[in-house]
């Protein structure tokens, strides 16, 4: 909810901004509405697929995952699954401007037989890692997941 602030507060901006216009000069208004409108539609769709992403990582659980691959590497055991889905599970949804590693990508394969693909990299600070759900155009961010992968003998470069 934090990561909405700024562009909340910059669309109420806009609003104004708009509405100030709209009466000075009608026509420069209606320009200034397209604008506002448009940025309110933006920001809409971004906040759904982020939506739609963190209810994909939260469906997950180990018993639906059959398998699970880092950049080549598989997790095999039991326990490292667990804690690489909980980890997924906790990630929160991200806005985020930090500096990451190279993207790898995470191939999920579920008992159904689908695969799910999220492309992974490390925050260069060492404060976690940014988690992309390509599906949805979406990222998510968690601060443990670069020690779960570690844990389980495939961590992320």
């Amino acid at each position: 909810m934090p990561d909405l602030i700024v562009p909340l507060a910059f669309g109420l901006f806009l609003l104004v901004a708009a509405w100030r216009a709209w009466r000075a000069h009608p026509r420069y208004g209606l320009i200034a509405m397209f604008v506002v409108v448009s940025y309110v539609t933006l920001q809409g769709w971004r906040y759904v697929h982020l939506q739609a992403a963190r209810r994909n990582l939260a469906e997950l659980t180990p018993d639906k995952i059959s398998g699970m691959e880092l950049d080549g590497r598989r997790v095999e055991r039991a326990e490292d699954i667990a804690a690489v889905v909980r980890c997924l599970r906790d990630a929160e949804g991200a806005f985020t401007h930090r500096s990451f590693s190279r993207e790898v990508p995470l191939l999920v394969t579920l008992a159904d037989g689908s695969v799910h693909r999220y492309d992974l990299s490390r925050a260069l600070n060492g404060s976690g890692a940014r988690i992309h759900d390509v599906r949805q155009s979406a990222y998510s961010f968690s601060g443990t997941l670069p020690q779960a992968l570690s844990r389980a003998s495939a961590p992320l470069p």
